[in-house]
């Protein structure tokens, strides 16, 4: 059972606040193979600092503000992994969060989008919301979909063959790309 390298996909806006916690969180999964790719998408802020700051540990880009979805799709035309995890700048990933999706995608080889739960926390890491386990979309994704809306974008993998056949994120859905994907 071959393992995946894993391509996680940081766009940030004017970050400066909060994207290196984000980063630290992927930089602290162990047993994972993985690349970090962060978009700096036009930032005005102290943004392109922090991210200098972490030097050769993380491969960035910085491009002309054109929305979230123009920069993840700068993210998926630099990636060289085979699952693809998008990860916005004021989120974290929980310890063991990248092992699961590698260990998920070698046991199906032939699932191309993986989910899990997700929980939203505030500034003080007080729990607001989520959903502890993925959303059952198996038994009624249609109606599932409908009544709960997509899983966060931040809890799915994508294979990149997934990620080639559906093309890039809509640039024109914004504010909703990630849902639309």
């Amino acid at each position: 059972m071959s393992r995946p390298l894993i391509s996680v996909v940081i766009p940030v806006f004017n970050g400066e606040a909060f994207v290196a916690d984000a980063i630290e969180s992927v930089l602290a999964q162990d047993d994972a193979d993985f690349e970090l790719i962060v978009i700096d998408d036009g930032s005005t802020d102290g943004t392109a600092d922090v991210l200098a700051g972490f030097g050769g540990r993380i491969r960035s880009h910085r491009q002309a503000n054109g929305g979230t979805s123009t920069a993840r799709n700068r993210g998926i035309s630099l990636a060289q992994g085979e699952l693809f995890v998008f990860l916005d700048a004021d989120d974290l990933h929980p310890p063991g969060y990248l092992a699961r999706f590698s260990d998920a995608a070698a046991a199906a080889p032939d699932v191309e989008v993986f989910h899990c739960g997700m929980r939203a926390i505030d500034l003080d890491g007080r729990f607001l919301y989520g959903h502890d386990a993925p959303a059952p979309l198996d038994v009624d994704p249609l109606h599932a979909l409908a009544a709960g809306g997509s899983p966060h974008i931040c809890s799915l993998a994508v294979r990149s063959t997934a990620v080639a056949r559906v093309g890039p994120f809509n640039q024109d859905a914004e504010p909703q790309g990630d849902w639309d994907y």
